[in-house]
């Protein structure tokens, strides 16, 4: 797997363009701004965009959806349900970081449920429903790769004061679906650096 991370938006959130190098066939991951700047590094690497998918609703991860979409029209939106009435934003908030005029509302595709596997190409990406930092996050899993949204950073966890969040949730959720990764698997979450399970289990003070 070919992994590509874009920072977008002036709140840093991590963007994934994932392909399968076999056949070039790919996905983005949580385009939360600068949609012609993620159309850029797909044609740039010689992909074809397959899936959009979100591992929550929040504007910093999916703000850009629709307007990809509109550079490729066959890729279609994948997200968990539970999202779905935090997809807009709420507005006197989303004036603050994004040009509330460019939104489009996203064609969404089947929908993104715990278990699920979505193929990019001949690469699988398992939906992980990890609620917590809201009610329909989810995190995508292929092989020892995790990538992980805002449920879990390097050396922290997502915030839970927002509408729909749970620390106990949260909680939860790390602690069955991601801590029962194998250690060195890798985790690439919505902001900041990258990890492992295993560095995480070791040295995040919140999983202490």
């Amino acid at each position: 797997m070919e992994i590509h991370t874009l920072v977008v938006g002036q709140l840093a959130a991590n963007c994934y363009l994932v392909i399968d190098e076999e056949t070039r066939a790919a996905a983005v991951i949580d385009p939360g701004d600068e949609a012609d700047r993620i159309a850029q590094a797909v044609r740039a690497a010689g992909a074809e965009l397959k899936h959009i998918l979100l591992t929550h609703g929040h504007p910093d991860h999916a703000f850009a959806a629709g307007e990809l979409q509109e550079h490729f029209h066959e890729a279609k939106v994948r997200m968990h349900e539970a999202d779905l009435p935090l997809l807009a934003g709420e507005a006197d908030i989303v004036s603050l970081f994004y040009d509330a005029q460019r939104y489009v509302a996203p064609l969404l595709g089947r929908f993104a449920r715990h278990l699920d596997i979505v193929m990019v190409g001949k690469t699988g990406l398992m939906v992980l429903h990890t609620p917590g930092h809201s009610p329909g996050s989810v995190c995508y899993v292929s092989g020892k790769i995790a990538f992980t949204g805002d449920t879990l950073f390097a050396g922290g966890v997502g915030r839970t004061d927002l509408e729909g969040g749970s620390q106990d949730d949260l909680m939860c959720s790390i602690r069955k679906s991601l801590l029962t990764l194998p250690d060195d698997t890798a985790i690439y979450p919505g902001h900041g650096p990258q990890s492992t399970i295993g560095a995480e289990r070791i040295g995040n003070p919140w999983l202490a």
